[in-house]
């Protein structure tokens, strides 16, 4: 995400690191700060050349937040929170989520309300109306091995 007077101007790392752009990050051991790790060794950008790179923020929505309020220029970070607060978005990769569940634990009840309600078309109205959020495979069940192949390597 990044402020709607950059849209167009920037589309990737290289950019922000060649136009000294002001970044913010998302703390260690995020899913969101993994892929900025890997985009940038992909782009062949050191974290020392992006302005900002040790700044960090908790949430998507604080980095949005934080670059609606000129604090920076751009930041990694989901379509819904740039829509929130009116910035630019350039979208890197699709990410999926998942509920892991133990096999044992499929026809409890309490779960098995959660799937209906996964599945029910009114919550899938709802979250369609967040920007960037496809609920086609909501309360699909999908064994782990399937969902994450690489998985299958690791035995």
């Amino acid at each position: 995400m990044l402020r709607p007077s950059l849209a167009g101007q920037v589309t990737g790392f290289t950019d922000i690191a060649q136009r000294g752009l002001r970044f913010i990050n998302r703390q260690k051991g995020s899913g969101t700060r993994l892929v900025t790790d890997q985009f940038l060794a992909d782009q062949h950008v050191q974290p020392r050349e992006i302005a900002g790179y040790q700044i960090e923020e908790c949430t998507h929505l604080g980095v949005a937040t934080r670059i609606a309020a000129n604090a920076a220029d751009v930041g990694v970070g989901i379509e819904a929170a740039a829509q929130q607060l009116g910035l630019a978005f350039l979208p890197l990769v699709p990410e999926d989520y998942f509920l892991l569940v133990a096999q044992s634990s499929l026809e409890l009840a309490p779960l098995q309300t959660l799937i209906e309600v996964l599945r029910e078309p009114a919550f899938r109205r709802r979250v369609a109306q967040l920007a960037g959020y496809d609920t086609a495979a909501a309360g699909e069940i999908v064994r782990l091995e399937d969902a994450l192949p690489w998985r299958n390597d690791e035995r």
